[in-house]
């Protein structure tokens, strides 16, 4: 199904159901300890948008109980190094050497690279059946396509990520257009 060349009507029904799902997420992630398994379901409501004509939203809590616990232990591995670039980046920044607050920024940006990274691991989770497996697929899709993405899908969410109120934005407008190419390429 390509949802790109449906009709005007269409296209906001479907906006509106991302929409949704997008504040579903959000209600699911707030106990933190569950944002893996509510990403997981976001990754697999979104490859039964495009792959499957499934848009109801029951999908997006069959996916959450799908891959709940792999996505469980995928979030506490991802979010080592998440902690560790924080770390640094506060740490850092707080420096009076601007060679240091430098290294803070360079941090900051490549938390915001590992959290892109992080959130398409869980999209790659909903096509491969093992941990191991999702990373490897993962790396290996950057090694193909590493230019487009560091050219065009990373620099635009780093534009809306910069201030704090284009979180929303990010949630609501990057998230679901990342996660919908991110299907389209898994797809292929």
């Amino acid at each position: 199904m390509n949802i790109f060349s449906k009709t005007f009507k269409d296209y906001f029904f479907y906006l509106f159901k991302i929409l949704v799902v997008g504040v579903l997420w959000l209600f699911c992630s707030l106990p933190l300890i569950t944002v893996g398994p509510a990403t997981a379901g976001y990754a697999y409501y979104m490859k039964q948008l495009t792959t499957s004509h499934d848009h109801r939203l029951i999908g997006y809590f069959k996916g959450v109980r799908l891959f709940f616990w792999k996505a469980f232990v995928l979030q506490w591995l991802l979010l080592i190094p998440t902690l560790v670039l924080l770390g640094n980046f506060f740490y850092f920044f707080q420096m009076d050497h601007f060679l240091l607050k430098a290294y803070a920024i360079l941090c900051f940006y490549t938390f915001l690279g590992w959290i892109l990274f992080s959130q398409s691991v869980f999209a790659t989770l909903t096509y491969t059946a093992s941990l191991k497996g999702t990373f490897f697929k993962r790396v290996q899709q950057i090694r193909q396509d590493f230019w487009r993405e560091l050219l065009i899908i990373w620099p635009l969410t780093l534009v809306l990520l910069i201030s704090l109120p284009t979180v929303i934005a990010f949630i609501f407008f990057t998230l679901p257009i990342h996660m919908l190419l991110m299907q389209h390429r898994l797809h292929d």
